[in-house]
């Protein structure tokens, strides 16, 4: 729980809230006394969780059920920021994909950018009027730590993720001197639903996942401390290591042949993700 009392009657977007981090980022939001407008496509999971906020604090969350890769309802949700005061936005939703590139939709390659790019700038740009004419706010972008470091196999949502730490980095000076904060979160490998496949496929490798509720603490933390960006939990500082101090070339060079044995489980086993 984060005890802040700055936090207190400010209203708090978040999408990607029905489950995984997105979840999280609304339960200890909703602690702090943050009231949350909860968005995700499955409506019966925000509506569960609203519930169960709302039992807690009398009229405190609400939710919408919204496909941000769905033009016509990306566009309605950026209409209803520009018309309801939004004091924190958490651009949490997200996806990723695994394997061989040519081999992968490119419907869903394309969906995932637009998921992972068009809809995080689309509601920032909605936003940040209200923002700029109140000097205040927090923007909050989920990146990951393999926007610093190219990922074999996963190129498309590594790329993706690229955009978000350079977007969310640039906007954070464009920004200081109208006293609204951008923080980007790049945490490594999470233990959610589907953080098997946008991130380290945690299911074929050895390799250990964060727990969601410790990533959210430690970026709550850094949001309100104003910090640029942060890479929550100790195991995702240690996994990024190599991609700051070494060369991307051996990096990236070392990084295909971790991720070749999973990506050979996956192939023998094509249902898996």
């Amino acid at each position: 729980m984060v005890g802040n009392k700055n936090l207190i009657g400010q209203r708090a977007l978040v999408t990607g809230a029905s489950a995984g981090i997105g979840k999280e980022f609304a339960i200890q939001l909703h602690q702090a006394g943050v009231n949350v407008h909860l968005v995700a496509r499955r409506g019966k999971f925000l509506e569960e969780l609203a519930s169960e906020l709302n039992q807690k604090r009398a009229d405190s969350c609400t939710y919408a059920s919204v496909d941000l890769c769905n033009e016509s309802e990306l566009t309605s949700l950026c209409e209803y920021i520009a018309t309801e005061q939004i004091d924190i936005l958490i651009n949490n939703a997200g996806r990723g994909s695994f394997g061989r590139f040519e081999k992968l939709d490119l419907k869903e390659e394309i969906d995932l950018i637009k998921l992972n790019i068009i809809a995080p700038i689309s509601l920032v740009h909605a936003a940040l009027p209200q923002m700029k004419k109140r000097k205040s706010g927090h923007l909050v972008i989920l990146a990951s730590i393999a926007g610093i470091q190219p990922l074999p196999y996963m190129a498309t949502y590594a790329g993706t993720k690229a955009f978000d730490l350079s977007f969310a980095l640039g906007l954070k000076e464009e920004l200081r001197e109208f006293n609204v904060n951008v923080l980007a979160v790049a945490p490594g490998p999470v233990a959610t639903e589907f953080g098997g496949v946008a991130r380290v496929p945690g299911e074929f490798t050895n390799i250990g996942r964060n727990e969601a509720a410790d990533v959210v603490r430690q970026s709550i933390s850094a949001m309100q401390k104003g910090k640029s960006w942060i890479i929550p939990c100790l195991r995702a500082k240690f996994l990024a290591l190599p991609s700051r101090s070494i060369s991307w070339n051996l990096t990236t060079w070392l990084t295909e042949r971790a991720l070749r044995g999973a990506l050979n489980v996956k192939e023998q086993r094509p249902s898996a993700l």
